[in-house]
C-alpha cells in the first residue's frame, strides 16, 4: 500500500504542501499564488525624514492620512527535496506589485540647525502614490515527527521596492525611491489531518524575527531644497498561521490545495535608526487565500 508523505516546503511563507509516493528519496516542484490585502507598516505612518545639503535643515511630514489598503497578487515557483524518510528542504519564492494612495492636508515640522529653530507649517492639499514590487522568499527544513506532526527552522528574506510620487496644491512635486529588505528566521510546527481519503487538512503555525533596513533616494523635487534622505535599520518580529485543504491526485502524482493565510509583523525602531518612514510600534498585515499545484517524483 502506498504511503502518502507530507512535504513541507515552506512554513513561513504561503505554505506549500506537497504530497507524493513514498520513497527513499523524492522531489516536489510546484506552483504558488497568494492573493492577499496588506496593510503596510508605513500605511498609518505620517513620519518622513528629509534634509537639505550639509544637514542644516530637516523636513518631517507629520500630519499626511492614511495610505489606503490595497490588495494584489503574489505568485511563483516552489521545490523541496525529501531525505531520509522523515526531512525535506524547500523552498519558495514568490513576487507581485502593488499599489497605495493618499491624499489630504499634510503638515510639516521644519527643523534648522544653524540658526536654531523649529516650524509648524501647513502644506496645502497633497496627493502621494507609491507603487510598490514586493517579493518574499522562503527556505525550509523540517522534520516529520509523525505522519500528523512535523517541526520546521527556517531562513525567510523578504522586502520591497516603492517608486513615490507627491503633488502639491501649490506646485510642489516630489519623485522618490526607497527599498526595504527583511531577513531573518522563523520555527513553527505543522500538523496534516487526514479527513478522507486523498483529502488532507494542514494547519501550520510559526514564529518569525527578521533585522531590516530602508534605503531611500530622491529622483527628481522642485520648490523644496530637499537633496538627500537619511537610510534606516530596524527589528521586526512576528508570526504566521495558515490553515489547507490539500487533494492528492495519486494517478498524476500531484497535489492540489487552496487555503488561507495570515501574517503579522511588529517594528520596533530606535529614534536615531529612522529613515524616510517611521516604523516603531507599527505594523505589517498580510491575509489572503492561497492556491497551489505540486507534482511530485520519487526515487527509490
Amino acid at each position: 500500500m502506498k504511503r502518502i508523505a507530507l512535504i513541507v516546503c515552506t512554513a513561513l511563507a504561503a505554505t506549500a504542501l506537497f504530497h507524493g509516493s513514498a520513497g527513499a528519496f523524492s522531489v516536489s516542484v510546484g506552483a504558488n499564488l497568494w492573493y492577499n490585502w496588506w496593510s503596510p507598516a508605513w500605511g498609518s505612518s505620517s513620519y518622513h525624514n528629509m534634509w537639505t545639503t550639509g544637514m542644516n535643515m530637516g523636513y518631517n511630514i507629520t500630519d499626511l492620512p492614511d495610505y489606503e489598503m490595497d490588495s494584489g497578487l503574489l505568485y511563483g515557483p516552489a521545490l523541496s527535496v525529501r531525505f531520509l524518510d522523515r526531512f525535506s528542504l524547500g523552498s519558495i519564492f514568490m513576487y507581485g506589485k502593488f499599489r497605495y494612495s493618499t491624499e489630504g492636508i499634510a503638515r510639516a515640522l521644519i527643523r534648522s540647525i544653524w540658526p536654531a529653530y523649529n516650524l509648524v507649517a501647513d502644506f496645502p492639499a497633497m496627493r502621494a502614490t507609491r507603487e510598490v514590487t514586493r517579493w518574499d522568499s522562503d527556505t525550509t527544513l523540517s522534520y516529520s515527527v509523525t505522519d500528523i506532526v512535523a517541526l520546521f527552522v527556517g531562513f525567510k528574506a523578504q522586502g520591497y521596492r516603492y517608486s513615490e510620487e507627491y503633488i502639491v496644491d501649490d506646485g510642489t512635486y516630489m519623485e522618490s525611491s526607497t527599498t526595504v529588505s527583511n531577513y531573518g528566521i522563523g520555527v513553527g510546527t505543522g500538523f496534516t489531518v487526514p479527513l478522507f481519503q486523498n483529502v488532507f487538512v494542514l494547519v501550520n503555525i510559526s514564529g518569525i524575527v527578521l533585522w531590516g533596513s530602508e534605503a531611500s533616494s530622491l529622483d527628481r523635487i522642485t520648490k523644496i531644497p530637499i537633496m538627500f534622505f537619511e537610510d534606516g535599520t530596524f527589528i521586526s518580529y512576528g508570526g504566521t498561521a495558515s490553515l489547507t485543504f490539500a487533494y492528492v491526485f495519486q494517478p498524476l502524482n500531484t497535489t492540489l490545495a487552496v487555503g488561507g493565510r495570515y501574517q503579522l509583523l511588529t517594528y520596533h525602531q530606535k529614534a536615531g535608526d529612522r529613515g524616510f518612514d517611521d516604523f516603531d510600534g507599527r505594523m505589517d498585515h498580510y491575509f489572503g487565500i492561497t492556491v497551489s499545484a505540486v507534482y511530485t517524483f520519487s526515487f527509490d
